[in-house]
Formats: C-alpha cells, sequence, structure tokens
C-alpha cells in the first residue's frame, strides 16, 4: 500500500494512539512526526512489532521511531552512514552505540538495539534473516537509479520470506522527478517503474 501525507491523519485515533503512546509526543502537523507514527503503524498491522521479531532500520540516525520499535521487539539493528565528521548530525559519531544511548528520548531497554555503520545498498547480513525493515527518508539521498535498485533488491535477500519493507520518501505531485544535490523527490512514474523492476512484491 502506498499514501501520502494528509493533514486528516491527525485526526485518525489510530494514529493519535501511537504518536502519544508509542512515541511520546504530542501531535502536531510535521511531516517526520507523521512518517514515525505511518512506519510504526504498518509494523504493527503486519505483527511485526512481536518480541520474537528482528528489524533492521536504514538510516536510522537517531530517529525517534527507532525506540519506540525497539520497545517490542527481539531486536532493532539500527544502521546509517554513520562517522565523526559527516553533516548529518544525526549520524556524526565514530561510536553509533553511544550516540543511541545519548539520544533516547524516553526509557527503553537499549539491549534491544544494535547500532552500526553500513551502505543500505549493501547490507551485511545473510539471506533471509531478518523480519522487516524500514526506511524513512532515507532512500532519496543514496545515489542514481542503480543504487535505489540495488537497495531494494539487497533488502529483499535479507528480509525473511513474508517479511516486510516500509519506507516514506520525497513525493512529486506532478509527472516530473526532481534531482537535486543528493536527493531525489520522485514521481509516481519513476517509483512505479523502480517498484516493479525489483524484486520487492508491493503489498
Amino acid at each position: 500500500m502506498s499514501k501520502v501525507c494528509d493533514a486528516a491523519d491527525w485526526f485518525d485515533p489510530e494514529m493519535v494512539e501511537i504518536i502519544q503512546n508509542e512515541l511520546h509526543e504530542t501531535p502536531y502537523f510535521h511531516r517526520k512526526q507523521w512518517e514515525f507514527a505511518m512506519i510504526f503503524r504498518a509494523l504493527r498491522q503486519n505483527g511485526l512489532l512481536q518480541p520474537d521479531k528482528t528489524g533492521l532500520s536504514m538510516g536510522g540516525g537517531t530517529e525517534r521511531v527507532l525506540y519506540a520499535i525497539a520497545k517490542h521487539v527481539r531486536q532493532l539493528i539500527v544502521t546509517d552512514l554513520y562517522e565523526a565528521n559527516t553533516s548529518w548530525d544525526c549520524a556524526r559519531t565514530d561510536d553509533p552505540s553511544q550516540l543511541i544511548r545519548e539520544n533516547a528520548p524516553f526509557p527503553v531497554d537499549l539491549q534491544h538495539i544494535r547500532a552500526m555503520r553500513m551502505d543500505m545498498r549493501q547490507l551485511d547480513f545473510a539471506d533471509n534473516s531478518i523480519d522487516f525493515c524500514y526506511s524513512s527518508c532515507a532512500v532519496e539521498h543514496i545515489g542514481e537509479y542503480a543504487d535505489f535498485l540495488r537497495h531494494l533488491n539487497e533488502v529483499h535477500r535479507v528480509l525473511k520470506p513474508g517479511g516486510l519493507y516500509v519506507f516514506t520518501t520525497e513525493f512529486a505531485f506532478d509527472d516530473e522527478t526532481i534531482h537535486e544535490s543528493h536527493n531525489y523527490v520522485f514521481s509516481e512514474t519513476y517509483l512505479q517503474r523502480l517498484i516493479g523492476e525489483c524484486r520487492l512484491v508491493s503489498v
């Protein structure tokens, strides 16, 4: 399924419940809050937030949603291009585990979180080893068409049969995909082609 951000979503009781009780925030109109709540909702509705599940966050930085998800699963592996001199402050560290610990926005058992530096185009995990994957507006920053396709196929490789990938990305409402420095804003046609050519199956 796919959905664009809509102000009406903040009046959806399930979304409000997730924002307040899982993200521990007051609802307010912001795209990141919407992304985090929608990711959590999709994983929960598909029965993946369970104590026997292992999840993979890609481009996760220190995002609030990772802590919410980690409270419900056996392990959440959080990956990003962590390094001390990155321009992304949410990934600026040589010690991802310490960064995750220092930025926890609410109490969570950090033993459920494993953080590491990894490129989402090359996932260092065995085939069929992950129950679910997610990313929040990270895909559009990783390169060109071939990079996007490689990433999606890597996700397919590491997911267990029946596993799920939930992601949010930038969306253009006209027919033209916008390519800026280190960023894409995808048109519907571009995304449909990409999803159609990768090994993942849209649900």
